[in-house]
């Protein structure tokens, strides 16, 4: 189904805490986003989810992934590309659209 979860459905989407990563987790390297990044933590959002103040790390160096689910069309094999759906801001003349 295309349809956002019942959970993001609700108007108030509050996204769960990061989760670390356990010490077996990492000793088979499920904490690696490539062969050169890896990351602390952890959050699952699901399709449709809004996210105002993504969760970030606690202390300088501590990266935190946030999952989001997307929807594809399987007969055209389409998809909204996620990354039209980002907002950021690092300064000015950055941002995204929708």
């Amino acid at each position: 189904s295309t349809e956002p979860s019942p959970i993001v459905q609700a108007s108030n989407y509050i996204p769960p805490p990061a989760r670390q990563f356990t010490a077996d987790e990492i000793s088979r390297n499920a904490h690696h986003v490539n062969r050169q990044t890896t990351v602390n933590a952890i959050v699952k959002h699901p399709l449709g989810a809004i996210v105002e103040y993504p969760e970030t790390g606690s202390v300088m160096g501590q990266a935190i992934a946030h999952i989001f689910s997307i929807s594809a069309n399987y007969i055209t094999h389409k998809f909204d590309n996620p990354k039209a759906s980002f907002q950021y801001s690092f300064g000015d003349g950055h941002g995204g659209r929708k």
